[in-house]
């Protein structure tokens, strides 16, 4: 997954809600990602209730099951491949970023985001405007508005 070319990945750390990630996991699929890196707290990708909310895309996006992101994000650090966090703390606009490169997209957890040792790994810290009384989106919705982002830059790139 990380030496694909010009990978587009998705870091997952840690998906508590069995819905959350078979969404999640559906939204990389529909993004064309290269696969996705789940540490090993998150919940079963193979429960009944993720297959279903991803309605198979468990079967289609390979996976990777790490202890913890901090490997997963050095390992992808020497491949020159670009860790963007999303952070309710970050000042810069997840649409200010550069996806068009390697890229490793990374979501925390439903309740409290990512941890410091992950969001001091990424290179990036985004966040995505909440105007809204709710503070946070759900996990899958947060990672879906990042991938779509690559997705259309890496789109306006090839066209250019």
């Amino acid at each position: 997954v990380l030496r694909a070319p010009c990978p587009l990945i998705q870091a997952v750390e840690p998906c508590e809600s069995a819905d959350n990630l078979g969404m999640l996991l559906r939204s990389t699929d529909a993004a064309g990602t290269t696969g996705v890196l789940l540490t090993a707290d998150t919940t079963d990708p193979f429960s009944r209730r993720t297959v279903r909310g991803s309605r198979g895309a468990v079967f289609t996006v390979p996976l990777c099951i790490v202890a913890g992101a901090a490997q997963a994000f050095a390992a992808a650090k020497r491949l020159n491949i670009r860790i963007i966090a999303a952070s309710a703390s970050a000042e810069m606009p997840y649409d200010q970023a550069d996806y068009t490169g390697p890229t490793l997209i990374a979501v925390g957890n439903e309740h409290t985001g990512l941890t410091t040792e992950a969001r001091k790994a990424a290179d990036i810290l985004v966040r995505i405007p909440m105007l809204g009384r709710i503070h946070s989106l759900n996990i899958s919705v947060a990672a879906s508005v990042m991938l779509y982002e690559a997705v259309r830059q890496r789109t306006r790139k090839r066209q250019s």
